[in-house]
């Protein structure tokens, strides 16, 4: 089961949740309808969703919320630098022939 949390930042700061999930799977199909029942019972998409870049999550945000700023998470992000761009800094190469290979991998 995945379980996928919405939370809300008030005007004070506050952090709130205001409704979770659980899919068996993680397809265009599930975050299609965990997108549409938000907007069954909120009525309004989210200005901002943070994600972990979940290609089926974009398609279905990009279908159900048109109007919602999609961000990659900040931990999302480092641990996916970390994984793939800090094994090209081998030391051996000047800087910038390593990012041409780190941008390579990135795009692949």
């Amino acid at each position: 089961m995945k379980l996928g949390i919405f939370t809300n930042v008030a005007a004070t700061g506050a952090t709130g949740m205001m409704a979770v999930s659980l899919t068996v799977d993680e397809t265009e199909q599930s975050f299609t309808w965990v997108f549409q029942r938000y907007l069954d019972c909120f009525r309004v998409q989210p200005a901002v969703i943070l994600t972990d870049g979940d290609p089926w999550m974009l398609r279905a945000l990009a279908t159900i919320m048109p109007d919602t700023f999609r961000m990659a998470c900040i931990w999302h992000l480092s641990k996916n630098v970390n994984a793939h761009i800090h094994p090209l800094y081998t030391g051996n190469e000047p800087v910038s022939y390593t990012h041409l290979r780190a941008h390579e991998t990135l795009m692949n």
